[in-house]
């Protein structure tokens, strides 16, 4: 799961080219 989370995936704005970390912030709680 982590490590699917940590990459590019499908589900992700590729467009944007959103860095892992982005990606994990912007799906985290806004809380955080």
């Amino acid at each position: 799961y982590w490590y699917n989370e940590k990459r590019p995936h499908r589900s992700l704005n590729f467009e944007a080219l959103e860095t892992p970390q982005q990606a994990f912030l912007r799906k985290m709680p806004a809380e955080v």
